[in-house]
């Protein structure tokens, strides 16, 4: 559904932010004339400005002072500085969506010195390939409309899961870090297939594409991990072999501090 009347601007054009732009026009969201995007390096502002032919900003405040709706995709350390640039033009009629780990609702609104309508959203690097799963929250400021177009937003990168946002920081280390962890775990048994005399590419071809269909079959058959894992598993068999090492060396207690990790992390992030 192309969404009229939206002038959108997106503030930092990295992994996230170009996935987002991609999404948008690629599913006719937002014409690419009605799009306005700013990066602070300037190389990578012209490759997206070029790419998508979107308009390029000079800045910050002139990207939001072009837009009603504004995606901020820059790292939280910049957030201070930015907010402090962009706030003259921030009302109630200006959707912002931000896109920054850790950074809650009420610190966006208590720098700007003022209310308006904030999204705060986690999606994955899945949005590279448009099968993200964005995780939304909003304000109490955030009309019905708005919601509506913050969920047609980032439906075009994939799926979206609305939560309150004391989940945030925990939907941040599943969903947002979820990937690298996964990945940690891809790369182990990438290792040990190359210790067991594979090849590099074989190795990559082999598990990459046995992680691909297991997820294929969770989503497909509407299996739990537990009972798909059941399935796999025979008595005496050396999928359970396997198992009882990762048993033995409490695998499940290591990946549960890895994600408390992350939490505590995101939770620094925001102050």
């Amino acid at each position: 559904m192309r969404l009229t009347g939206v002038k959108l601007g997106v503030i930092g054009c990295g992994n996230m932010g170009e996935a987002i732009i991609r999404g948008v026009i690629a599913k006719k969201v937002i014409r690419p004339n009605r799009l306005t995007v700013f990066d602070t390096i300037a190389g990578k502002l012209r490759a997206v400005s070029k790419r998508y032919k979107v308009k390029a900003a000079g800045s910050a405040a002139e990207a939001a002072k072009a837009s009603n709706v504004i995606i901020i995709a820059v790292k939280p350390k910049d957030a201070h500085e930015l907010f402090t640039a962009i706030a003259p033009f921030l009302n109630k009629h200006t959707l912002i969506i931000s896109i920054m780990a850790g950074v809650q609702l009420s610190w966006i609104q208590g720098v700007a010195k003022k209310r308006f309508p904030v999204v705060r959203v986690m999606p994955n690097m899945a949005a590279l390939v448009g099968s993200s799963i964005s995780s939304l929250s909003y304000n109490t400021c955030v009309p019905a409309r708005h919601k509506a177009i913050a969920r047609e937003l980032f439906s075009s990168i994939g799926t979206i899961y609305e939560t309150e946002e004391a989940k945030k920081n925990a939907v941040t280390a599943l969903v947002g870090s979820g990937p690298g962890f996964l990945m940690y775990i891809l790369e182990a048994f990438i290792e040990a297939a190359l210790e067991e005399g594979f090849s590099g590419n074989d190795a990559h071809r082999l598990l990459a594409a046995t992680f691909k269909g297991t997820a294929h079959v969770l989503d497909r058959l509407g299996l739990s991990p537990e009972d798909l894992r059941k399935r796999v598993t025979s008595k005496g068999g050396t999928t359970e072999a396997g198992i009882r090492v990762f048993e033995r060396r409490r695998l499940n207690d290591i990946v549960k501090e890895a994600v408390r990790a992350a939490i505590i992390r995101a939770e620094e992030l925001g102050k």
